[in-house]
């Protein structure tokens, strides 16, 4: 087998083959565990990567499993046979800390989160684009809303803030102008 200056491979892309290839092992060692036969969970990690590919029904109404820390990015983004925006309400735990950018994006059906009181982070994009959401109260517990966390939710009316939360980064709440139908229309 010849090396990678026999084959007059660049510093650079060896680099980046080294780093892809680091990653590619990583991702084998890390061990999954199915969860309540529907949640995919990093085992040793407490945090929730997806639904299980193999459910043999679509998951409208989610409880996120106590013990879970984290809701990884784009967790519920369609990953299997049932899309994303089947889910109508989620309840979280009070062990759930972060919810991941883009974990719930594009789930235009959801209309009813229950946060759970240890919650301490909404990430980018989390919600963004749930348009069935008309209402959020969220716990006492939540420091940080990151940008566009709640983007383009355009039915989103009532929204209960607590005392403890200390940031709202820009956007978070961002709408996107109507448009004005054209008099032709």
């Amino acid at each position: 087998m010849k090396t990678f200056e026999e084959l007059g491979v660049s510093p650079e892309i060896r680099k980046g083959i080294e780093e892809m290839a680091k990653r590619v092992n990583k991702a084998k060692e890390a061990e999954l565990e199915i969860v309540d036969d529907i949640f995919m969970v990093e085992k040793n990690s407490k945090k929730l990567i997806g639904l299980n590919p193999d459910i043999e029904e679509s998951a409208e109404n989610l409880v996120i499993p106590e013990g879970i820390e984290i809701i990884g990015p784009a967790a519920f983004v369609s990953k299997n046979k049932f899309q994303y925006s089947d889910i109508k309400s989620v309840k979280l735990p009070n062990s759930l800390k972060k919810i991941g950018n883009d974990a719930f994006s594009h789930c235009t059906k959801l209309t009813d989160i229950q946060f759970g009181n240890g919650l301490e982070c909404i990430g980018k994009n989390a919600f963004a684009s749930c348009r069935g959401l008309e209402e959020i109260v969220l716990p006492d517990s939540l420091r940080v809303i990151e940008s566009l966390a709640f983007a383009d939710c355009s039915k989103l009316k009532n929204i209960v803030f607590n005392e403890g939360l200390q940031v709202i980064e820009q956007s978070a709440f961002y709408q996107k102008p109507r448009r004005k139908p054209h008099p032709t229309e």
